[in-house]
Protein backbone atom coordinates (compact mmCIF):
# COMPACT_ATOMS: atom_id res chain seq x y z
CA UNK A 1 0.00 0.00 0.00
CA UNK A 2 1.38 3.44 -1.04
CA UNK A 3 -0.10 6.52 1.03
CA UNK A 4 1.39 9.78 -0.50
CA UNK A 5 5.17 9.11 -0.99
CA UNK A 6 5.57 6.31 1.83
CA UNK A 7 4.88 2.91 1.84
CA UNK A 8 2.90 1.02 4.42
CA UNK A 9 2.85 -2.38 5.94
CA UNK A 10 -0.65 -4.13 5.87
CA UNK A 11 -0.82 -6.14 9.50
CA UNK A 12 -4.34 -7.31 9.41
CA UNK A 13 -8.16 -7.52 8.37
CA UNK A 14 -11.17 -7.63 10.67
CA UNK A 15 -14.48 -7.68 10.53
CA UNK A 16 -16.26 -5.43 12.65
CA UNK A 17 -19.49 -7.65 13.76
CA UNK A 18 -19.32 -10.65 11.13
CA UNK A 19 -23.14 -11.33 10.20
CA UNK A 20 -24.36 -8.23 11.38
CA UNK A 21 -22.13 -5.47 10.03
CA UNK A 22 -20.11 -6.04 6.64
CA UNK A 23 -17.52 -3.60 7.53
CA UNK A 24 -14.22 -4.43 7.43
CA UNK A 25 -11.32 -3.12 9.01
CA UNK A 26 -7.98 -3.10 7.19
CA UNK A 27 -4.66 -2.53 10.07
CA UNK A 28 -1.30 -1.30 8.94
CA UNK A 29 1.89 0.57 10.13
CA UNK A 30 3.91 3.28 8.15
CA UNK A 31 7.14 4.96 8.92
CA UNK A 32 6.94 8.77 8.84
CA UNK A 33 8.70 12.19 10.69
CA UNK A 34 8.10 15.41 11.65
CA UNK A 35 8.70 16.63 7.62
CA UNK A 36 5.51 14.63 6.62
CA UNK A 37 3.15 16.63 9.14
CA UNK A 38 0.87 18.84 6.87
CA UNK A 39 -1.65 20.29 10.26
CA UNK A 40 -2.31 20.54 13.37
CA UNK A 41 -4.89 18.27 13.17
CA UNK A 42 -6.82 16.20 10.18
CA UNK A 43 -9.95 15.27 8.46
CA UNK A 44 -12.02 17.03 6.18
CA UNK A 45 -14.05 19.69 7.28
CA UNK A 46 -16.53 19.03 4.34
CA UNK A 47 -17.37 16.23 5.42
CA UNK A 48 -17.44 17.36 9.49
CA UNK A 49 -14.58 15.64 10.77
CA UNK A 50 -12.81 17.22 13.21
CA UNK A 51 -9.73 15.04 14.38
CA UNK A 52 -7.38 15.51 16.68
CA UNK A 53 -3.73 13.60 15.95
CA UNK A 54 -2.34 12.38 19.29
CA UNK A 55 1.26 10.71 19.80
CA UNK A 56 2.22 8.92 22.08
CA UNK A 57 4.34 5.75 23.13
CA UNK A 58 3.38 2.33 22.27
CA UNK A 59 4.37 2.04 26.18
CA UNK A 60 1.70 4.85 27.10
CA UNK A 61 -0.89 3.89 24.54
CA UNK A 62 -0.82 0.30 26.52
CA UNK A 63 -0.69 1.76 30.19
CA UNK A 64 -3.69 4.10 28.42
CA UNK A 65 -5.69 1.02 27.87
CA UNK A 66 -5.13 0.14 31.01
CA UNK A 67 -6.36 2.84 33.04
CA UNK A 68 -9.52 3.23 30.90
CA UNK A 69 -8.31 6.25 28.43
CA UNK A 70 -8.69 4.22 25.57
CA UNK A 71 -11.29 2.56 24.97
CA UNK A 72 -11.70 2.50 21.49
CA UNK A 73 -11.81 -1.51 20.09
CA UNK A 74 -9.61 -1.14 17.15
CA UNK A 75 -7.19 1.35 19.24
CA UNK A 76 -7.36 -1.38 21.75
CA UNK A 77 -7.02 -4.24 19.10
CA UNK A 78 -3.86 -2.77 17.39
CA UNK A 79 -2.09 -1.57 20.23
CA UNK A 80 -1.78 -4.88 21.79
CA UNK A 81 -1.33 -6.89 18.40
CA UNK A 82 1.91 -4.07 18.20
CA UNK A 83 2.87 -4.57 21.97
CA UNK A 84 3.11 -8.07 21.42
CA UNK A 85 5.20 -8.19 17.95
CA UNK A 86 7.89 -5.65 19.89
CA UNK A 87 7.90 -7.94 22.67
CA UNK A 88 8.51 -11.03 20.35
CA UNK A 89 5.42 -13.44 20.81
CA UNK A 90 3.73 -12.54 17.57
Amino acid sequence: MVTGSRRCSPLFELYVSPAAVMEKISFFTCAYSPADKVSDGGGLKEEGEDIDVVEVTLEKAAAMIATGEIVDAKTVILVQYLNQRVQGRG
